[in-house]
């Protein structure tokens, strides 16, 4: 009773988009085309990576708040440190290479330093400036990165 039952249920191959030995090119779905136009799309992507950027900001906002007080405290390795953990996460975060400049300008790395505020200025944009803009309302930094940096240079 097993077989009969089990060759209702199967379903072919071809019917879920799978190569066969019978059919060796994949079908697909009609339904996957207009799913993987529309997700596939530019506006899709552009959306997406927006999506994954403030995820990332929001994973390294509550470590450069830390690398920020440590700073503050005079404890420039620790804030060196977190900024480097932040960095980890989002390597393109202007405001962590910043602070990161800033601790080893303190310790008196100052090639280091150099290197770190070139990435942190070559990082700003309006995204950077608005993270930055939205730390300053929150009291988390004392002024907004655009104007610390200073004008933005073409190079």
């Amino acid at each position: 009773m097993a077989g009969p039952r089990a060759a209702k249920s199967a379903v072919s191959p071809a019917a879920i988009g799978v190569a066969s030995d019978a059919n060796p090119t994949i079908v697909r779905p009609k339904i996957a085309a207009p799913i993987a136009g529309d997700a596939t799309s530019s506006e899709a992507l552009a959306r997406l990576d927006a999506a994954v950027r403030e995820l990332r900001a929001l994973a390294v906002a509550p470590i450069l708040r830390q690398a920020l007080a440590a700073i503050r405290a005079a404890d420039f390795k620790r804030g060196a440190d977190l900024c480097l953990k932040a960095l980890q996460n989002d390597e393109e975060n202007g405001t962590a290479w910043y602070l990161l400049a800033i601790s080893r300008e303190k310790v008196g790395d100052f090639k280091s330093a150099i290197n770190c505020y070139e990435v942190a200025l070559k990082l700003a944009s309006d995204e950077t400036a608005g993270t930055n803009a939205a730390l300053f309302c929150t009291g988390t930094v004392r002024a907004p990165a655009a104007s610390v940096l200073g004008p933005r240079v073409a190079s």
